[in-house]
């Protein structure tokens, strides 16, 4: 197992293929101004062997979302330019 990151489009909803037939998510963090998803997996870097594809829900902060009830929560990012992502696997 290895832990990689992708960048996250601040969107409310965007699937990303991820290497590996195992992935987990496993937190959201600021990285130089950019949204990051940090993922364990079971693929080489950044392989294509295998792909597993994964929903990422975003809300910011007071935002009325009713898709996010029954999701993952992975975890509050403040921006460095004051806007706030609640995001969700879904």
């Amino acid at each position: 197992m290895r832990i990689l990151k992708q960048i996250l489009d601040i969107a409310d909803e965007a699937t990303y293929n991820l290497p590996g037939r195992n992935v987990t998510p496993l937190s959201v963090q600021e990285q130089r101004g950019t949204l990051v998803l940090y993922f364990m997996t079971d693929a080489e870097f950044m392989s294509e062997e295998a792909i597993t594809p994964v929903k990422i829900l975003i809300a910011g902060t007071g935002h009325k979302r009713s898709d996010i009830a029954d999701a993952q929560y992975l975890g509050t990012v403040m921006m460095p330019y004051g806007l706030v992502w609640h995001c969700f696997v879904g």
